[in-house]
């Protein structure tokens, strides 16, 4: 089923145009916040690896920001789709990017459509593998930092941190990050 055969009047298609063309909008938008959401978390990923605490607020930060606005994109293309149902005599909830491309088949926005839907999944994909990693790297520095305060615990009977935040000048607790870290 194609739009030309679902949608008759041209008041009607040029109303189901400018929804797809909105749509197409939205995609690129989504496409353009993934990938800065990408640079983003493989930055956060170095500075995970370097354990540059200066600078990952910003960049946690940043990240936030990037996903709240890609979630609203999100929102808004999902919020589309929907109304995109109606032209087609289906329900909302049962409206997708891969059924809307196996309706526009043939038309002229199919080819855009499905060029940036194949995009952003990519992107989508990549995404979770970089997400996957530094969960696992922040893991890792949770890990390394508990160990050390459990050592230092072990090595003065207590943790060994002063009022300032910094090891106190215990002998053991010295001793301990001279010859350990």
């Amino acid at each position: 089923m194609t739009t030309s055969s679902t949608v008759s009047s041209p008041t009607v298609r040029s109303a189901l145009a400018d929804s797809l063309d909105r749509l197409q909008v939205l995609l690129a938008s989504e496409l353009q916040l993934a990938r800065e959401l990408k640079a983003v978390m493989l930055a956060k990923q170095q500075t995970l690896v370097t354990n540059d605490v200066a600078a990952l607020q910003p960049q946690s930060e940043r990240e936030l920001a990037l996903s709240a606005r890609f979630a609203a994109t999100e929102g808004a293309r999902l919020a589309g789709l929907a109304g995109l149902a109606g032209a087609y005599g289906m329900a909302p909830e049962s409206m997708t990017m891969d059924v809307l491309l196996r309706r526009l088949a043939g038309e002229p926005h199919c080819a855009e459509l499905s060029a940036l839907a194949a995009e952003l999944r990519c992107e989508l994909r990549e995404l979770s593998v970089i997400n996957d990693d530094n969960r696992h790297l922040t893991q890792n520095l949770l890990d390394y930092a508990a160990l050390v305060v459990k050592l230092a615990a072990r090595a003065s009977g207590e943790v060994c941190y002063g009022r300032d935040g910094q090891f106190a000048e215990a002998p053991a607790a010295r001793a301990l990050v001279d010859d350990r870290i």
